[in-house]
């Protein structure tokens, strides 16, 4: 599963749509790729062990548990050693040894048989269930859950704009009306919009670590450029 882990972050989190759908969203939302990852899993995990549980194993859980995490680690240290530079090279290269770590860390995980992952768990119990080939139901499952996922990331960015709209429609109320608040909801309001700014202090800290992250590689080739 380390093997499959570190060639899906050189694939930069994609190849399979289930890890590349929890990449978007999770990065949209936030949250870690293996807190995300893990709670989609541990739903799957709940109807599997309801439909089908002889397709639980160790590996099941332990992949369910891991992967996420494993990801999110080895692509901590990916950008520590290389960057995050993209060029035509690079991405041919990453490419090259994700495809040929992932296969073989898939090989690995499903040759002993000791469970399936939770998402590809579903298209067997649905081929079990239905008259759909495997192929049908495999290839029906990642469509719609591609589907899915797409109207879900639509529905953030308009909650985006939502938050922002509300936030400063709120801040003009409260303007109006601050003489009206009762001294309980003065205390009750001040603990809302306390945590509130924490919540907008980590999102601001990691907008400014990209800034400095694109600011430094914009110089380092300005640099560059000057001394050829």
């Amino acid at each position: 599963m380390a093997i499959l882990s570190m060639g899906t972050t050189f694939l930069r989190g994609g190849l399979d749509s289930f890890t590349a759908v929890n990449t978007g969203i999770s990065n949209k939302l936030g949250i870690g790729l293996g807190v995300y990852q893990l709670a989609v899993n541990l739903v799957i995990f709940i109807f599997i062990l309801w439909l089908d549980r002889k397709q639980i194993g160790i590996g099941t859980i332990l992949n369910m548990v891991l992967v996420g995490f494993e990801i999110q680690w080895f692509t901590t240290i990916y950008h520590q050693l290389f960057g995050y530079r993209t060029t035509f090279l690079i991405v041919a290269a990453d490419t090259l040894i994700g495809l040929i770590l992932f296969t073989l860390g898939a090989s690995l995980y499903m040759a002993p048989d000791l469970g399936a992952v939770p998402y590809d768990a579903i298209a067997p119990i649905i081929t079990q269930r239905t008259k759909l080939s495997y192929r049908t139901a495999r290839i029906t499952q990642d469509v719609l859950f591609m589907v899915a996922a797409v109207m879900l990331l639509s529905h953030i960015d308009k909650r985006t704009y939502h938050t922002i709209y509300n936030a400063l429609q709120t801040t003009e109320t409260m303007r109006n009306n601050m003489s009206e608040y009762s001294t309980s909801d003065l205390r009750s309001q001040l603990k809302i919009v306390r945590h509130n700014m924490a919540n907008s202090k980590e999102m601001y800290d990691s907008f400014v670590e990209q800034e400095r992250l694109l600011q430094d590689e914009l110089n380092k080739r300005i640099a560059k450029a000057k001394n050829k």
